[in-house]
C-alpha cells in the first residue's frame, strides 16, 4: 500500500519544517518551583520572543536571548502594573 498525502497535509509539514528549521517554534515550558514560560525556541532554551511569569505573578514579556532577558521587553509586578520598560542586556 502506497501512502498519499494530501495538499493539507503537505502544507503542514512543509510548515512545520520552515518552523523547526528557522528556530520559530513556539512552546510552553513549566518549572518546578512554579514559573512559566510561553513562546519561542531555539536548541531547547527560550529564545526569540516570550512571556515569562514568575511563580510569585513577576511577569516578564520581550525578547530572549539564551534563556536571559535581552532586547525589548517589559518587567511587570504580580498586580500587572509596569515595573520597566526598555533595553535587557545579557551581561558579561
Amino acid at each position: 500500500m502506497k501512502f498519499k498525502p494530501n495538499k493539507k497535509f503537505l502544507l503542514l509539514g512543509l510548515l512545520v519544517l520552515a518552523l523547526l528549521t528557522l528556530g520559530c517554534s513556539e512552546v510552553t515550558i513549566e518549572d518546578e518551583h512554579g514559573n512559566k514560560y510561553v513562546g519561542e525556541v531555539k536548541d531547547g532554551e527560550p529564545h526569540g520572543q516570550g512571556k515569562l511569569t514568575f511563580a510569585d505573578g513577576f511577569r516578564y514579556e520581550g525578547d530572549f536571548k539564551e534563556s536571559e532577558f535581552h532586547g525589548q521587553g517589559i518587567l511587570y509586578y504580580e498586580d500587572g502594573t509596569k515595573t520597566y520598560e526598555g533595553d535587557w542586556m545579557i551581561s558579561c
